[in-house]
């Protein structure tokens, strides 16, 4: 009997060291299951705040990759390319909401305010790419005034990229063959850099003279996966050249 008793004092003390310390022959110190939670806790944060940044920036992206594409794909004009990647980007940026509910209410619902909302932010980042460029990110003053004659999807892809690179500079927009006398080079007749039929000049340069090979290695990309045709190359200075087709 004494013997049952102390077995029973061991099973009891064992059981009692697995609910505070782990398994037996396992270490655990002090409070330490409440720091891998809260650890735990921390990264999950994190790693949801970082994808819930990357789809609200990537769907920014989303906009003008897919209003160049209509644009040259379907020859959809570009007022028109650019309500439909306005369309698609409020749509994603939607969903990106749905997404953070789930993640904080534990539920998943598309409502018309979060639709509304989303329609709202697109409409401020279209009318702020398209009609506004900061003095830091132009040559000269004079340049920034022919800022609106540039095409709707180039003005839209310059003044996104200008958010991730605070340094970089648009040296030229639009010209006039006499530019091309003044500069030393000869004109070019179907330059992008003249109005085009539809009203718009249809390419500008960006300097990359002050910048690192890398940062312009990632302007090139980015441009160029955006749909645009680019040329890195040296006229009166080294710039990336940046041009948007013509419609047939």
């Amino acid at each position: 009997m004494q013997r049952n008793a102390l077995e029973q004092v061991e099973a009891a003390l064992a059981s009692l060291e697995r609910q505070t310390h782990g398994q037996p022959g396992e270490e655990t110190l002090p409070g330490s299951g409440k720091s891998s939670a809260f650890g735990r806790r921390i990264r999950k944060i994190l790693f949801r705040t970082l994808t819930a940044a990357v789809l609200i920036g990537s769907s920014f992206m989303v906009l003008i990759r897919f209003s160049v594409s209509v644009y040259l794909s379907e020859g959809v004009p570009a007022w028109g390319a650019l309500a439909l990647g306005a369309v698609l980007t409020t749509l994603v940026l939607a969903g990106t909401a749905v997404l953070v509910r789930r993640w904080i209410l534990g539920r998943w619902r598309l409502s018309w305010g979060l639709l509304r909302w989303s329609g709202l932010l697109v409409l401020l980042f279209c009318g702020y790419g398209l009609l506004f460029i900061s003095g830091a990110h132009v040559k000269t003053p004079a340049l920034r005034s022919t800022y609106t004659a540039l095409h709707p999807l180039l003005r839209m892809a310059v003044s996104t990229w200008v958010l991730v690179d605070p340094s970089a500079v648009v040296t030229d927009m639009g010209r006039v063959p006499e530019d091309y006398a003044r500069m030393g080079l000869p004109a070019l007749e179907s330059s992008l850099h003249y109005r085009q039929e539809d009203g718009f000049v249809h390419a500008l340069d960006i300097r990359t003279k002050a910048s690192s090979e890398v940062r312009n290695t990632l302007k090139t990309f980015y441009f160029a996966a955006m749909g645009f045709h680019t040329l890195r190359h040296t006229g009166t200075a080294n710039h990336l050249h940046v041009a948007l087709p013509t419609l047939p």
